[in-house]
């Protein structure tokens, strides 16, 4: 019976140290602080992941449905897209580069457009902003853009945009504009001499989806079309 019983207990000591000995190495095999070839692997695979989202982001990705809230007809500015793209990854340093195209539809006013750009999240959370000014003329595009520069542990949290656009003294200048912003905007789009390139490009590759949700691409489609039309019969 005694024997038995030795017998037992050895069997259950083998038991236990055959399963304290596999937690162990379980443990040194799926840890990555002690298992070097698995840190050296999750690494590999997660700069793998990072410089494949950089190439993603290498293309402009661009916001058309954005414009100013304003409240007023008399507003000068029509914003006709935002947008960004990773410029160079330097070490664990990523330089994104920004623009925001914006027509002033003032019929003799220029302005100072200041513009203080955040890229965002997934959850609206802002990961980085700057901030740049230019001088757009009456009834004329003007580019604005910049640069920033976020940390490479960021670059997936690259998502959508959101900014504040100003013309300082704008009240006084347009109190007497009595026209919409978007009839503004329309015939200065219908002058083929003055809009840019993308325009049109936007409108072919985004047709269906611009103008099913877009009162702005709308007049911009009707004001291009109306001209294209006017060129065709002269």
């Amino acid at each position: 019976m005694y024997e038995k019983i030795l017998l037992l207990s050895k069997s259950f000591l083998l038991l236990s140290i055959a399963v304290t000995i596999s937690i162990f190495c379980y443990i040194l095999f799926s840890n990555p602080s002690y298992n070097f070839v698995l840190s050296e692997k999750i690494k590999i695979e997660n700069e793998a992941k990072q410089l494949k989202e950089a190439e993603e982001l290498q293309q402009w990705r661009w916001f058309e449905f954005s414009d100013v809230n304003a409240s007023s007809e008399q507003y000068p500015l029509v914003v006709l897209r935002s947008g960004f793209k990773v410029i160079k990854i330097v070490n664990d340093e990523v330089l994104v580069g920004w623009k925001m195209e914006v027509l002033n539809t003032s019929e003799n006013n220029p302005y100072k457009v200041e513009v203080n750009y955040s890229i965002t999240d997934g959850d609206s959370f802002v990961v980085k902003s700057s901030t740049e000014s230019k001088w757009v003329k009456p009834k004329e595009f003007g580019t604005i853009k910049s640069t920033m520069t976020i940390n490479m542990v960021n670059l997936d949290r690259l998502k959508a945009d959101t900014w504040y656009i100003s013309a300082p003294d704008w009240k006084d200048k347009e109190k007497n504009v009595k026209t919409k912003r978007y009839e503004r905007m329309s015939k200065i789009v219908a002058d083929e001499s003055k809009r840019p390139y993308w325009v049109e490009d936007t409108i072919k590759n985004k047709k269906s989806f611009l103008l099913s949700f877009s009162d702005k691409w709308k007049a911009i489609n009707k004001a291009i079309s109306n001209q294209i039309e006017t060129k065709k019969k002269k």
